[in-house]
């Protein structure tokens, strides 16, 4: 009824099981039809961990950090563009528009198109990525080129690049944590 994604589907349907799990009950009898329930519940506010961001010189740090160019260059434009991990993997070749220095992002949350900014440090960096490998349809494709690398690639290389330059704090692309200004050195 929502539309929302066949994974977000999913997930909602799998807490809901493990939460009927773990009250022993079927789910039809925890809070269905049950509108009296409703009045007990208030929204908590919950303060964003993390929100300012990384200093310069960690920025830096992590994007030098990245296991290699395909990562930094994924990296920096999850960060850099402020796209969802997700977004990253989706994007081709074709959605760079370098004369409107925007990147096109297909089908984003809630499956609408939008388009991101592309500073000039980051479009430089794609081209030195474009250079040194060449990709054909996916931007960043994955370990068979004719896909696109996955979510849980690029998650991985940015767990590994935090550790590498040794950031204590939080760092996950799907949290969206920025790197504040990020770090594009071309390395």
């Amino acid at each position: 009824m929502r539309k929302f994604a066949q994974k977000t589907q999913h997930d909602y349907v799998q807490r809901v099981k493990e939460f009927a799990s773990y009250l022993k009950h079927s789910p039809d009898t925890v809070t269905l039809d049950r509108p009296d329930l409703g009045r007990h519940l208030s929204n908590v506010h919950r303060p964003s961990q993390g929100s300012d961001g990384l200093k310069p010189r960690r920025g830096c740090a992590f994007s030098g950090a990245a296991p290699g160019i395909k990562y930094k260059a994924a990296l920096s434009v999850a960060y850099g563009a402020g796209l969802r991990v997700s977004e990253v993997a989706a994007l081709k070749v074709s959605d760079i528009d370098s004369k409107r220095m925007m990147l096109r992002v297909e089908q984003g949350k809630g499956r609408k198109d939008r388009y991101a900014m592309l500073s000039p440090t980051l479009l430089e960096l794609l081209r030195d990525w474009h250079r040194i490998e060449q990709p054909q349809g996916w931007l960043f494709p994955g370990l068979d080129p004719t896909n696109p690398i996955t979510t849980r690639q690029l998650t991985r290389a940015c767990h590994t690049a935090a550790s590498m330059a040794n950031i204590k704090k939080r760092v996950t692309p799907l949290a969206g944590i920025r790197l504040q200004p990020i770090c594009l050195n071309r390395t």
